[in-house]
């Protein structure tokens, strides 16, 4: 589960730094170039959503995602126009949205009680530290290969799946557990509170996922080079790791359940609104960049927490992947 967190959303986070490599090589425009970053985070969620129609097929879904991951990228590779990339990193995003949702299923059913949050907690690690370190290690390849030969390389880091595969195993489950953990209808899940919160939570990360491809092209317009737009990824996804451990801290806060657990997201998407805002404004070079960027990692982590303890309060645990997804 920590190795398809580590690409899920290290590459979602860190593809940026390919903005202008891929500018150059296929001669395209910005525009076009963010059809690739579309392509990958669509297809990640239709994955998520293709992931409920597979359950049946247990682990044997997890082996055939790790491949069509590989495929995807390897396809990306061979590239020769903008098309044919897009429909690779598309394909490469589809299948890690169907393993993603699949991994934290087998996981749950294998762990139960109160160590299930701590083992789905270990994996989801992998988020961060896959957008802390994959921008450098994006950086560091392109000095030395072409955009082609980099996407070989993720397409061979992607077979480690396949091996991460072999230690998720589904644990059998009798006829009455089964019964029990089969989630209600769709209708009886998705009454208005609960619609009401997945249509702001849509707005909210369509919002935050948005900005990740425009770090690395912002930093180039005011004149960073080199590593200097990596570092700027990094530095918000290194405040990220620490940052959400205080956000849950502050969620779970006798002061902030008295007034309310929506009220701290509420606060903080304001403020995350308002930085965008301030930041044609403040930021111009290296430094302030890097300022911003750390109060922006800031702002972007604590929320997180809350928001999925909000969907805890109001849906029961079977219903759980169903209202994620």
């Amino acid at each position: 589960m920590f190795i398809v967190h580590f690409f899920y959303g290290g590459l979602l986070k860190s593809l940026s730094i390919m903005y202008s490599p891929w500018q150059a090589t296929f001669n395209v425009n910005n525009a076009e170039v963010a059809v690739i970053f579309s392509a990958l985070a669509t297809c990640m969620q239709c994955g998520a959503f293709a992931s409920k129609f597979l359950q049946s097929f247990g682990q044997k879904v997890l082996f055939a995602s790790s491949i069509i991951a590989f495929l995807g990228a390897f396809t990306a590779y061979l590239a020769k126009t903008l098309t044919t990339l897009a429909i690779g990193i598309g394909i490469l995003g589809f299948a890690l949205g169907i393993f993603r949702v699949r991994s934290i299923s087998i996981l749950s059913q294998n762990v139960t009680g109160g160590k299930r949050a701590f083992a789905i907690s270990l994996g989801m690690v992998g988020t961060a530290v896959g957008a802390t370190v994959l921008p450098l290690l994006w950086r560091f390849i392109l000095y030395r290969y072409s955009t082609g030969q980099t996407m070989l390389i993720l397409a061979g880091m992607l077979l480690n799946l396949f091996i991460a595969t072999l230690c998720l195993k589904e644990r059998s489950q009798t006829k009455e557990e089964k019964k029990n953990s089969e989630p209600d209808s769709i209708i009886e899940i998705f009454r208005l509170p609960v619609v009401l919160y997945c249509i702001a939570m849509l707005l909210n990360f369509s919002g935050k996922t948005a900005q990740f491809p425009f770090f690395v092209p912002f930093a180039e317009s005011i004149g960073l080079s080199g590593y200097e737009p990596a570092t700027i990824v990094l530095l918000i996804n290194v405040v990220d790791i620490f940052s959400r451990p205080v956000g849950g801290q502050l969620g779970s806060s006798k002061y902030v359940q008295k007034i309310g657990g929506s009220i701290l997201p509420i606060i903080f998407f304001i403020l995350m609104a308002l930085m965008n805002a301030l930041a044609l404004f403040t930021i111009t070079d290296f430094l302030s960049y890097s300022i911003w960027a750390a109060i922006y990692g800031v702002v972007y982590a604590i929320p997180v927490p809350s928001t999925m303890s909000c969907i805890c309060e109001f849906t029961h645990v079977k219903n759980m992947n169903n209202v994620l997804r």
